[in-house]
C-alpha cells in the first residue's frame, strides 16, 4: 500500500486534490500529480510517500514518477538489505533496521525501513514492525533556501525516530542485563544459561543495525560527511552521537553477558565439585560399616568373638564412633 502527502519546506501539510491513499489503480499518476504540486507549493516543499511492503508494480512507479534509481529501490523493497547511507547534496538513500522491544516476550523485534530523499520527494519504504513513523515536526532548523532543505529536513526527523528507538531497546536490554546478573549471584538461582544466551541473541539484533553504519555514525558525529552541505551537518550530528552510543552499549552489553557466561559457569563449577565432594564423603563414610558386615559376613566358623557376649554391641559401638568421627571431619572440612 502507498500513502502520500504533500508538504512545504517547513514540513507543514499542505491540501490537494491528490488522493493520499492509492492501492493499485493509478499509483504513478496520483504520485506524479502530488509531486507537481509539491514544485509549485514553495522551494522545499517535498511529498512525503509511505510504501508498506510494496509490490513490484507499485515499486516501478515510485521510480517512473520520482526518477529515483532502479538499484536503489530494488534494494528498498528488499527486506533483508544490510543497513547502509548513500547521501549526496541533492539525494540521499538510508536503509535502516527499525528496533522494537516486546515488554511481554522479552525481545527484540526488528523491521527495516528504507528512505530515498531527493528535490521535491521523500519515499519510505516499509517491511516488519514500525510502520508509521511521525511526520518530520519542527525541532530541526534548516536552510529553507536551498532546495534539497525540505526533504533533507524529512530525512533527520525520520532518522532520528528511527535511532531513538534504538535508545529505548538498548535501555530496556540493560535492563534486562541487570536483573540477570542479580538472578546469577543470587543464593538459590537456577542455571541462568539459557537466559544469558536467549539475551546476547537480543543484543545480537542491536548489533546488527547498528554496527555497518559505525563510519556514518563517526562522520556525522564529527561533521565530516562529505555528501551533507554544511549547513545540513549540525542537524544530524546528534544523530551520529546516538548512533556512536547505541553501538558503544550494545558492546558493552555483550562484554557483561559474556562475562556472567563466565561467572554462571564457576558457579556450575563450584557447585559440581561441592556436590562431587559431598558424595565422596558419604561414601568413604557408607564404607566402614560395609567392610566390618562384609567380614562378619563371610560365616567362617572358627571367626574370633563369635561367641563373645558382648561382641554385637561392641562392634556396634566402635561403628557409631567411627561414623561419628568421620562426619565431624568431613564437615568441618566443608565436604557435608
Amino acid at each position: 500500500m502507498i500513502r502520500f502527502v504533500v508538504h512545504d519546506h517547513a514540513g507543514t501539510p499542505v491540501p490537494g486534490p491528490a488522493d493520499g491513499n492509492i492501492r493499485r489503480e493509478g499509483v504513478g499518476e496520483s504520485l506524479r500529480e502530488a509531486h507537481e504540486q509539491a514544485r509549485h507549493t514553495s522551494p522545499g516543499a517535498f511529498v512525503r510517500v509511505t510504501a508498506i511492503e510494496p509490490s513490484p508494480a507499485e515499486l516501478d512507479a515510485l521510480t517512473d514518477a520520482f526518477g529515483l534509481d532502479p538499484h536503489q529501490v530494488g534494494n528498498a523493497g528488499n527486506p533483508h538489505q544490510r543497513p547502509k547511507a548513500d547521501i549526496t547534496t541533492e539525494r540521499a538513500f538510508v536503509v535502516l533496521k527499525t528496533l522494537a522491544y516486546g515488554a511481554d516476550t522479552a525481545q527484540v523485534e526488528s523491521g527495516q525501513l528504507a528512505v530515498l530523499a531527493g528535490p521535491g520527494y521523500v519515499v519510505t519504504v516499509h517491511h516488519g514492525i514500525a510502520n508509521d513513523l511521525p511526520l518530520p515536526g519542527d525541532g530541526v532548523d534548516l536552510d529553507a533556501s536551498s532546495g534539497a532543505a525540505g526533504p533533507f529536513r524529512a530525512l533527520h526527523a525520520i532518522v532520528d525516530e528511527v535511532v531513538a528507538g534504538y535508545l529505548t531497546v538498548t535501555g530496556a536490554v540493560q535492563e534486562e542485563v541487570e536483573r540477570l546478573e542479580e538472578r546469577v549471584f543470587s543464593p538459590d538461582a537456577r542455571d541462568p544459561t539459557s537466559a544469558i544466551y536467549l539475551l546476547k541473541r537480543e543484543n545480537l539484533e542491536v548489533r546488527r543495525a547498528v554496527t555497518p553504519l559505525a563510519t556514518l555514525a563517526a562522520d556525522l558525529a564529527h561533521q565530516i560527511h562529505p555528501g551533507l552541505p554544511t549547513h545540513l551537518r549540525p542537524p544530524f550530528r546528534e544523530v551520529g552521537e546516538h548512533l556512536l552510543r547505541v553501538a558503544d552499549q550494545a558492546e558493552s552489553v555483550d562484554t557483561l553477558l559474556l562475562a556472567l557466561m563466565s561467572a554462571a559457569n564457576a558457579q556450575a563449577e563450584v557447585k559440581q565439585s561441592a556436590d562431587q565432594r559431598k558424595m565422596a564423603a558419604w561414601a568413604a563414610i557408607a564404607l566402614v560399616p560395609t567392610v566390618v558386615a562384609s567380614i562378619y559376613g563371610m560365616n567362617f566358623a572358627t571367626m574370633p568373638e563369635l561367641e563373645w557376649r558382648w561382641g554385637y554391641p561392641v562392634v556396634l559401638l566402635l561403628l557409631l564412633t567411627v561414623i561419628v568421627v568421620m562426619y565431624r571431619r568431613f564437615r568441618s572440612a566443608g565436604w557435608l
